[in-house]
């Protein structure tokens, strides 16, 4: 996979009361996210000096999605990557995270993602419904000519995970800084969830999917390394997805856009 770079990318700052950081990006139609590349699928985890060639420290490939592990300087970062380009291939890698977080034992970090944007109304409630302590968020606005835009929302610590009240006035601020943009609503949220937590979200309808593969993938990571005696400390190990899942639902169809 190639990394793609949208042509058009502004970035814009905001702290306010409650609100840690809020910003914008911009990203063209055809934006893609962040990409890695990756080793031809293997179906077992492997690490340096079986079949891989450093930096890779692990690569395993799963139902409906794979991750490839890599060291750097002692810290090993994880991308968890699946077939965003079709409906198909979206919808397996959803349907392999409502099966993975089924068997989730404990507490564990997870990407909320919704089926639609959510107005911040529906959001608050969602959130205080569920009990979820959200750390992260995402918005959707769209410009005039098109061009889809993320707002990236951060609650502060000391928030407990509750939408701040000034957030409205946060985003109108945000939108109306030189651009033409309409908020559309809330797609995703993260933070860290419980069995019983994940259980009542995904038996929301306006619940998509909750995505739990990047934690997942991670304690995989780390059990693999420290079991093979490497040189690489087992933690930090730090996951991302290789590309947006509600840009993907968004290109497939699954989601309005």
């Amino acid at each position: 996979m190639n990394r793609t770079h949208s042509n058009f990318r502004r970035f814009v700052a905001l702290a306010g009361a409650g609100v840690a950081a809020l910003s914008l990006l911009y990203f063209t139609m055809s934006h893609e996210g962040v990409r890695a590349a990756t080793p031809p699928p293997t179906t077992s985890p492997q690490v340096v000096g079986q079949g891989l060639s450093p930096p890779v420290l692990a690569h395993e490939q799963l139902s409906g999605w794979e991750y490839i592990a890599m060291e750097d300087q002692g810290a090993v970062g994880v991308v968890v990557s699946y077939d965003r380009k079709t409906r198909q291939g979206v919808e397996a890698f959803a349907q392999a995270n409502r099966q993975l977080a089924g068997q989730v034992q404990g507490p564990i970090k997870t990407s909320v993602v919704f089926a639609r944007p959510l107005s911040l109304d529906e959001f608050r409630e969602i959130t205080a419904k569920s009990g979820f302590k959200v750390s992260d968020y995402t918005m959707r606005a769209t410009e005039s000519n098109g061009l889809r835009v993320t707002l990236f929302g951060r609650i502060a610590a000391q928030a407990n995970g509750a939408i701040p009240p000034d957030t409205d006035q946060q985003v109108t601020i945000a939108l109306q800084h030189g651009h033409n943009a309409t908020l559309k609503g809330v797609i995703t949220m993260e933070g860290v969830a419980d069995p019983a937590q994940i259980a009542q979200l995904l038996a929301d309808s306006r619940v998509y999917t909750t995505e739990v593969t990047q934690a997942i993938a991670s304690q995989r990571v780390q059990a693999t390394v420290a079991a093979r005696n490497t040189r690489v400390s087992p933690s930090p190990v730090e996951a991302r997805l290789s590309s947006p899942l509600y840009w993907a639902m968004e290109d497939t169809g699954i989601a309005p856009k």
